[in-house]
């Protein structure tokens, strides 16, 4: 019914508005990716060719150093990103140990108006369990910062890189577990 004024976070809307901000604004929907995991030294791409030679992706015995991109998108109800955010978790093996675990980069956007990228509000990397884990924790805003917020979500994104030089992602605030 048109004229009739919800409050929504502070803000009063036309609930035909309101029902458009819901559709086009809200997020609805969480969409996780990740991209392959990437040789960043002579050892490991030497890793790659030997694997790839027997018709795998990665070698059991891998030794050197990778990379992996994973990314979080938060999608509203009518299909349209809301806000996007990316982790790059970069480890080394010697083929047996991990050697080195840490984020190499990370960061977010938002595509939709009124929503805003507050940064990351945590993160770490380290080895747990012969893994190379880094992660780092993101703040985004659905609102005007300080005055009223409809959504705020805090989303993670986690890389695990194995001493074989594969790696995966999920969206968990830790380094281990």
């Amino acid at each position: 019914m048109s004229g009739t004024v919800l409050a929504v976070g502070g803000l009063a809307q036309d609930e035909g508005i309101s029902a458009q901000l819901e559709r086009t604004q809200l997020v609805n929907e969480v969409v996780y990716e990740e991209e392959a995991q990437l040789p960043v030294d002579a050892a490991a791409h030497a890793s790659q060719r030997a694997a790839e030679s027997d018709g795998r992706t990665v070698s059991p015995m891998a030794a050197g150093c990778w990379t992996m991109r994973a990314d979080y998108h938060g999608r509203a109800a009518a299909g349209n990103t809301v806000y996007t955010a990316w982790h790059t978790g970069y480890w080394c093996s010697d083929g047996n140990t991990i050697t080195d675990a840490r984020t190499l980069d990370s960061g977010g956007q938002t595509m939709t108006p009124y929503w805003g990228f507050e940064g990351p509000i945590d993160g770490g990397a380290g080895v747990w369990q012969n893994e190379a884990r880094s992660f780092t924790k993101f703040h985004f805003v659905l609102g005007i910062s300080g005055k009223w917020q409809i959504q705020s979500p805090t989303p993670c994104i986690r890389v695990i890189g194995s001493v074989n030089g594969s790696g995966r992602g999920d969206d968990r605030c830790s380094v281990e577990f």
